[in-house]
């Protein structure tokens, strides 16, 4: 028994020699410097993939279609669905004047052009 226990000491101490071996670092012959020195000459060739375009300034459009009054409607509340840019709370702080009165559909469209000019003020047009 004590003859199987000091065999499988020996060949448990060979096979960690040998995997430190196995597993042991190549000496690099790369010059301390010459990696990063690659990288910068890399950089220096290769053009910018994404260019800085100018900044884009989208107008109001100047015409805008005349709506008469008309009738009006009790307006209790607005409900915004599909709204990822602006919250949700900070659209219902916009509409909030509006809330239970009667509305024309001009005043329903000034309501609109509010929400829209939220929308161009962070770069974004509406179709």
């Amino acid at each position: 028994m004590r003859r199987i226990g000091i065999i499988i000491f020996v060949s448990g101490f060979v096979f960690f020699i040998k995997s430190t071996q196995a597993f042991s670092q190549v000496p690099s012959k790369v010059k301390a410097g010459e990696v990063e020195k690659t990288f910068k000459e890399e950089k220096k060739i290769k053009p910018s993939i994404y260019k800085k375009s100018p900044p884009v300034e989208i107008k109001k459009p100047e015409k805008t279609l005349e709506i008469p009054e008309g009738k009006k409607i009790l307006v209790k509340d607005f409900k915004f669905e599909g709204n990822t840019i602006l919250k949700t709370n900070y659209l219902k702080r916009i509409v909030q004047p509006y809330k239970n009165k009667e509305l024309s559909f001009k005043d329903l469209q000034e309501i609109c052009n509010k929400i829209e000019e939220e929308y161009r003020k962070r770069g974004y047009f509406l179709i």
